[in-house]
This record gives C-alpha cells, sequence and structure tokens, in this order.
C-alpha cells in the first residue's frame, strides 16, 4: 500500500461504548483539558473543581463539568516526510537511522494509547496526505508509516492549516494535535528584523525595505491563517521539534506559533534518538492533565479570551487562551 500525497479528506467514523470517563461536548459548553505542575516542573494531582477559577472575558464561570481521570482523546498525528526530515534522503528509508528513530517512536505513540482512543495520521512535505483516517484501529499507523519514503520540500503551516477542520469529524471532546517535524517551512518566509536605515534612503535601500515589509506580510498571513485554523478545531497543539545537533537545526519560533494559545508546548530535541523520549513526556502529560468544562458566555461565532487559574497561586497552570464560540442562528 502507498499513501496517497497530495489530497486531502475527512472520513466519517463511528462511535463506540466507552469505559473511560465521557465528557459532553456541544455548542453549549466549552472544554478545556488543563495541565497543573509545581515550581519544579512535576506534576501535581489530587485537585478538586472548587480550586480552579475560569474567567470568559474577566467573568467568572462555574465549573460544570470536571474530571481528575485520564479520558478518551481524539490524537491528530502530523509527521512531516520531506527531505529534511531523513539523514541522508537518497539513502533507502528502513536504512536511514533519523527514520528510522522516527518508526519507534510511532510504535510507541500507538502503544500509549488507550482503545477509547482515536487516532488520525497525516503527513506533508510540499503538500498534505491523509495517510489514516479517524480510527480506533491503532497499529494502522505504523503499517502506513512503513509504505513512506522521505522526499520534497516542507510547506508546515499550509499541512497544519488543512488538518486542522478534521478535528471536526473527532468522536472525543478532548482533542490534541501532534506535529513532528523540524519546525522549518519552505514555502514561508523567515523574518528576522525590518532593517534600519538612515533618511534619505537610497534606492538600494527602499527596494530592501519593501520586500521585507512583503516578506512579513506573507508570513503574518500564513501564520494568523494556521492559528485561527488550530483554534477553530478546538485541539491542544503539541509539536516535537526534530533536530541533529550537526547543522540540522529546529525552527523553534515557527513551532511556538503553532502551539502557542492552545495548551500544548514544543518539545525541541537534538537528536533524533531522543524522539521516544519525547513522545513519552507529552503522553505522561495527558496522562495528568485535569478536564474542566464551563458554559460560554457567547454564543456570536467570534473568538473570545479566556484565563484558567488556581487558587493557589504557587501552582502553575497551562490552558487553551480561548475559545471559537458557536454562533446562534437567529
Amino acid at each position: 500500500m502507498r499513501v496517497a500525497l497530495y489530497s486531502f479528506a475527512v472520513l466519517p467514523f463511528s462511535l463506540h461504548a466507552q469505559s473511560l470517563p465521557v465528557f459532553r461536548s456541544d455548542s453549549t459548553v466549552v472544554v478545556v483539558p488543563v495541565t497543573v505542575t509545581d515550581k519544579s516542573g512535576r506534576f501535581v494531582p489530587g485537585l478538586t473543581p472548587d480550586q480552579f477559577e475560569i474567567s470568559d472575558g474577566g467573568s467568572r464561570r462555574e465549573v460544570t463539568q470536571f474530571s481528575a481521570e485520564r479520558v478518551p482523546v481524539s490524537l491528530g498525528i502530523l509527521l512531516d516526510i520531506s527531505g529534511s526530515m531523513a539523514t541522508d534522503p537518497k539513502a533507502r528509508a528502513a536504512d536511514d537511522a533519523r527514520w528510522a528513530d522516527t518508526r519507534r517512536a510511532m510504535e510507541l505513540l500507538v502503544q500509549r494509547l488507550s482503545p477509547e482512543d482515536e487516532v488520525l495520521f497525516a503527513v506533508f512535505s510540499d503538500r498534505v496526505g491523509l495517510a489514516v483516517p479517524w480510527t480506533r484501529d491503532h497499529q494502522r499507523v505504523p503499517r502506513a508509516f512503513d509504505t513512506l519514503r522521505p522526499s520534497g520540500f516542507t510547506a508546515m503551516f499550509e499541512a497544519v492549516k488543512l488538518i486542522a477542520p478534521a478535528f471536526q469529524r473527532a468522536e472525543h471532546p478532548r482533542k490534541v494535535l501532534l506535529v513532528i517535524t523540524d519546525g522549518r517551512d519552505s514555502l514561508v518566509p523567515r523574518i528576522t528584523g525590518a532593517p534600519v536605515y538612515r533618511y534619505p534612503l537610497s534606492r538600494e535601500q527602499q527596494v530592501q525595505s519593501e520586500i521585507h515589509s512583503r516578506q512579513k506580510a506573507l508570513r503574518d498571513a500564513a501564520v494568523g491563517a494556521t492559528q485561527r485554523a488550530v483554534t477553530n478545531s478546538g485541539a491542544a497543539a503539541y509539536a516535537i521539534g526534530m533536530g541533529t545537533g550537526k547543522g540540522a537545526y529546529v525552527d523553534l519560533p515557527n513551532l511556538e506559533t503553532l502551539t502557542v494559545n492552545s495548551g500544548g508546548y514544543v518539545e525541541a530535541i537534538d537528536d533524533p534518538a531522543k524522539i521516544s523520549d519525547a513522545v513519552a513526556r507529552v503522553f505522561d502529560e495527558l496522562q495528568t492533565q485535569y478536564m474542566l468544562a464551563f458554559e460560554p458566555m457567547h454564543a456570536d461565532g467570534k473568538y473570545h479570551e479566556i484565563e484558567v487559574t488556581l487558587k493557589n497561586r504557587d501552582l502553575r497552570v497551562r490552558a487553551r487562551a480561548g475559545y471559537q464560540a458557536a454562533e446562534t442562528r437567529k
């Protein structure tokens, strides 16, 4: 079997009985996974709903659902299969050390899933392809991986933007997007800072300033569209940035734009052999999160900021920074 790249589709799923705690999700509630750590970064168990506070646009909201137990997750995996993800793109994929490390991480990933969890597997280079639609047959992911070969350029922002709507078909209200990539994007320019010139500008300086402005506008448009897609998906975005420490760097700023405000974070590694440990740390967090839900104040189809805090100010909280309100039809 070969994965058909350059296409995107979202297939329907079937519902199954669940044995893990179930969260209700509809247009009248917002679900918020919350990570709580102490000053040393250790996860804090044993909290109760009365210890959490949620504000929606500055107004306190009651926690209507709460769970300190692990609840089912809809996990979307988006894997970079561009040429930069291989140690030697010309070698056979099965013989490439970096690719083999990624394969072992994917196997570990599906082993950590619970039977009630569903998974989606998509891949991208300069285009995006759906390798495995939403399924509880988790072993389909490593089988699909074995058909892949790294090649091509990288369109990371476009791939995330295109895969995010798949979460509209997700079964569970708890949604996670895991992006595995080096963070580089061949199509979106990196912007360091505006050039500083003394006036009056020379013709060459005017051209350089105009090029910088156009590149910044292109980047802002691409990043903004991707961030909106992640927000609309309701998924917490996590990213594992794979570097090598031998010239293949991780574009950390790019990856942080994906995860910021979603409740996730970036795991940057300098050795592909460390990817399995990075996957394990992400799953350790998913196992220890609290799940909160509240009834939003708004039903206008717009984005609204929220803040989750604890009465114990010595503890640290990471959660999504807002939600896209459902729009009530009149």
